[in-house]
């Protein structure tokens, strides 16, 4: 069977036209108006968009499939290919909004569909148009980051990066859902595309924030990708009126929060390596020791093009918030930086091997580092350090924080395909 949007050609291109006007044109009817048109439309409402100007903003309803069907064939497409483009083909569409995926052409790649009572899920027509487009988004702010020589704003939700369109800001794209789903292979897409630096808006919930630290990880680890900025959740969520499902944002405080809040990723991942293991109590040897082994960790699998921001970015607010001085540097990298960053390119997140062999059995430090141990003891820290108090974080809790970016073992997922999604779209 011809997978979705397979098709090649303008023709092709015609009918996912055809197909996302008619859904637009079913959101603005006035006729067959019934409670399922009427949640639609409230949602959007909640989620802050302005009704009145709905038609600017590239979202449809989907309410069955027969008088799409009819629409397209009266529109001159034939049977077959309406039926090989499997456009109609699944059963759970109706009732549903939807909207296209467009590429920095602006041509339609992919679909995506939300329930109105589940804004949280996002349905795709097929997942292909992560590698290719990379993110939600691109056909409106690939010209403006291009052009005005802008950060690419990443928040996680299409709706959000709609809104945020809609209210002047056009250099927003959209992950889909969470960060972890940002791979190391659509980092290298977007770096392929001509975007070298990007800021994430992260959500002001505890898995965006574990999301988050695990997608910039990727993107060190990675053999290319575009330097990552992060807009931390405390400040983030200080520009949201409300919280999902029905928000609204304040774009002015949201700009003024981006131009004195935002730090590099590399930064962010440190302060929260920090924030983990201490959080308002004073430094413990067992303490700094858990820092520096899953610290070791990053560093050992980024690759070696990031030497420079590690260096930056990450080891000197690492070295700070642990109370080691300029002094210490040399007997930092002499006993922990043994291994240098990946310069193979390889995406493979291999545990390092010296990082729980550093801690011996009686739970001392290596020889080498034992000789700073005086140090670790007869530093106090009264309140948290510098760094960390720029930048407020979002402690993490106590339970084990990769239950939330585990994958469930769910019905849900489509045994065939094992999408990322929740509920599977692919009609392929």
């Amino acid at each position: 069977m011809t997978p979705p949007l397979a098709q090649s050609g303008n023709h092709a291109d015609a009918l996912r036209e055809a197909y996302f006007r008619h859904a637009r044109e079913f959101l603005h009817a006035n006729e067959g108006r019934d409670e399922v048109w009427r949640a639609a439309r409230a949602c959007l409402h909640q989620r802050g968009f302005d009704l009145r100007k709905i038609e600017h903003i590239p979202v449809g309803f989907f309410p069955a499939a027969e008088p799409i069907w009819n629409l397209l064939l009266r529109d001159g497409f034939a049977a077959d290919e309406v039926r090989a483009s499997n456009l109609l083909a699944d059963t759970r569409l109706p009732g549903r909004l939807m909207g296209p995926i467009r590429d920095r052409e602006k041509r339609i790649i992919s679909f995506w569909a939300k329930l109105p009572q589940h804004l949280e899920r996002t349905l795709f027509l097929s997942t292909h148009w992560k590698e290719e487009a990379a993110i939600f988004g691109l056909d409106v702010a690939y010209p403006a980051v291009l052009a005005g020589h802008q950060d690419l704003l990443v928040v996680e939700d299409i709706l959000d990066a709609m809104y945020l369109h809609s209210h002047g800001l056009p250099n927003v794209a959209a992950i889909g859902n969470h960060p972890a789903e940002m791979t190391t292979t659509r980092w290298e897409r977007l770096d392929d595309l001509g975007i070298h630096r990007v800021t994430l808006l992260v959500d002001s919930f505890h898995e965006s924030h574990e999301a988050a630290l695990a997608t910039i990880q990727r993107a060190a680890q990675a053999c290319r990708a575009p330097s990552v900025y992060v807009l931390p959740p405390s400040v983030h969520r200080a520009a949201w009126f409300s919280d999902k499902p029905s928000r609204t944002a304040n774009v002015e405080a949201l700009q003024t929060a981006l131009a004195s809040h935002r730090i590099h990723g590399f930064h962010y991942l440190a302060l929260s390596m920090v924030a983990l293991h201490k959080n308002d109590a004073p430094w413990t040897d067992a303490g700094r020791r858990a820092v520096l082994a899953e610290a070791r960790t990053f560093y050992a699998s980024a690759h070696q093009r990031n030497v420079p921001q590690l260096e930056a970015f990450f080891l000197q607010p690492l070295l700070e918030a642990l109370g080691l001085g300029h002094d210490a540097r040399h007997s930092w990298h002499d006993a922990w930086l043994e291994d240098a960053p990946s310069s193979n390119g390889s995406h493979a997140t291999q545990k390092d091997k010296a990082s729980d062999a550093d801690i011996d059995k009686r739970g001392k430090l290596p020889a080498s580092a034992e000789a700073m141990d005086e140090d670790y003891r007869v530093i106090e820290v009264p309140e948290p350090p510098r760094a960390l108090r720029a930048v407020p974080l979002i402690a993490p809790p106590t339970e084990d924080a990769s239950l939330h970016l585990r994958k469930p073992v769910s019905d849900g997922y489509c045994e065939f395909h094992q999408c990322e999604r929740i509920v599977c779209l692919c009609w392929d």
